[in-house]
């Protein structure tokens, strides 16, 4: 019995030893894998942060970089605005130095209700105020297919409200009478129309050219320039003889397609 006995508390001790071996084995197995799962969980934190600092970093690179490009095409259109106004300013003043005269008809025929308004005109209260607005305008240059050789055109938005001196013989009914006129005897025939208005300008254009070597202003009109609009007079008299109104149809079988307001 003692024997057995003996047998039995063997059998219970090795039982217990192996239960707990094994449950030490588990122990150690799971602190293992939780070990090697909090040290990938660092190094993936890690590498993220890296990451995210070199990824910001490189960001801020390319925003400032392109902020400097930003700003540095920004200095060079400044200058290129410099030297466009400089050069229409200039031109401007030289007109009112050289040619006076002509520049003060100019402008007053651009003043909206003045007695010589013809063409386009500006809503100003006078023609200083037109003057100063040419002259503070940010202009830039300007290709338009109806300036002529050897002129150059520069355009600005200026702070007046400006219209368009001629009208579109194909936006008014057919029967519209229109005048046959010649205002500054150039033996070209053009065309007057009454009770319509031109469109309202987006834009403002000075042209300019040489007289006499020096750089002056030949026009300055709201709108863009207009297409040559007239015909010889004496190709008009030998079909009209002496009429001088005849209606929009008429004119645009001759292929006078605009018509000045008035």
């Amino acid at each position: 019995m003692v024997v057995v006995g003996v047998a039995v508390v063997v059998v219970v001790v090795v039982g217990v030893a192996v239960v707990v071996g094994v449950a030490v084995g588990v122990v150690v197995v799971v602190g293992v894998a939780v070990a090697v799962v909090v040290v990938v969980g660092v190094a993936v934190a890690v590498v993220v942060a890296v990451v995210v600092v070199v990824g910001h970093h490189n960001k801020g690179d390319r925003m400032q970089t392109r902020t400097e490009l930003d700003a540095s095409w920004k200095k060079a259109a400044d200058r290129c605005q410099r030297q466009y106004n400089t050069r229409v300013v200039a031109a401007i003043k030289a007109t009112m130095e050289f040619l006076a005269t002509y520049w003060e008809t100019t402008l007053r025929r651009r003043l909206f209700g003045h007695e010589e308004q013809q063409g386009s005109y500006w809503v100003a209260a006078d023609m200083f105020e037109i003057n100063q607005a040419l002259l503070r305008a940010c202009w830039w240059p300007h290709r338009h297919p109806h300036v002529l050789p050897g002129c150059v055109a520069f355009k600005a938005d200026i702070p007046l409200i400006g219209r368009r001196g001629v009208i579109n013989l194909r936006q008014v009914p057919a029967d519209t009478e229109v005048k046959l006129v010649d205002p500054k005897n150039t033996g070209e025939a053009f065309l007057e129309i009454e009770g319509f208005v031109g469109n309202e300008a987006k834009h403002s254009v000075i042209i300019l050219g040489l007289e006499d070597g020096q750089e002056v202003v030949f026009t300055v009109h709201p709108g863009d320039p207009a297409p040559h609009i007239g015909l010889p007079l004496d190709l008009v008299k030998a079909q009209l003889g002496d009429i001088t109104t005849i209606t929009a149809a008429q004119a645009l079988e001759f292929g006078l397609t605009f018509a000045a307001t008035s």
